[in-house]
């Protein structure tokens, strides 16, 4: 398939930016067509419902074939297209690699993200919950995380997965202190901070 693939989503959100590393690691030309859920003025086209029936980002085309999810999309990508691999074959790694996707998903994103960047920066603060529950989570992902990247010396799935939801952490005025204990953490970061893929997709946030 010869198609040019096309992304639907935000460049301020963790999600689109997950796929857009995908996108970026493996070299893939692509077009992105911006798709902003949460902005009253400039609703989603009425027939991105056709794309993601649950109004969701992002959501990819590729010919006649739609998919959306961002863990099935960056899955596609690597599978679909030339470029380093990165998913691993062996099955402990895929099976980690799939562990630390799930952590993040599941854990990561509302505790780092909206537990922390959102309720510092538009809501009444961060409760104490809220700061035992990501200090719990950064505990799991630095008792993950084998160096250089999570699955070893060679980027991963999981890395992509993991480094936008970090990075806004990062710019939380909490991020750094929560941060502080976890050296191993914090180096991979800044690493992942420093390819070209995240320099590529940064938010609109870490520009300014």
């Amino acid at each position: 398939m010869t198609d040019r693939p096309r992304l639907y989503g935000a460049d301020y959100s963790v999600y689109t930016r997950i796929a857009r590393l995908a996108c970026a690691e493996k070299g893939i030309a692509h077009d992105f067509e911006t798709v902003d859920i949460f902005a009253k003025e400039t609703p989603a086209p009425a027939d991105y419902a056709v794309l993601h029936p649950f109004g969701k980002i992002p959501a990819l085309r590729h010919g006649d074939f739609t998919l959306y999810e961002t863990q099935a999309i960056v899955r596609y990508l690597d599978a679909a297209f030339p470029g380093p691999r990165l998913t691993p074959e062996e099955p402990r790694a895929l099976a980690r690699m799939a562990q630390v996707m799930g952590v993040a998903d599941s854990y990561a994103y509302p505790r780092l993200v909206w537990g922390i960047l959102v309720a510092e920066r538009e809501g009444p603060g961060v409760a104490h919950e809220a700061l035992v529950a990501a200090r719990t989570c950064l505990a799991a992902l630095d008792g993950l995380l084998e160096s250089p990247f999570f699955l070893g010396n060679r980027p991963s799935l999981a890395d992509l997965q993991v480094a936008p939801m970090l990075v806004y952490l990062a710019l939380a005025p909490s991020g750094p202190a929560l941060l502080q204990p976890y050296p191993r953490l914090r180096a991979w970061l800044a690493a992942m901070q420093a390819r070209r893929s995240l320099r590529a997709t940064r938010y609109p946030a870490e520009i300014g």
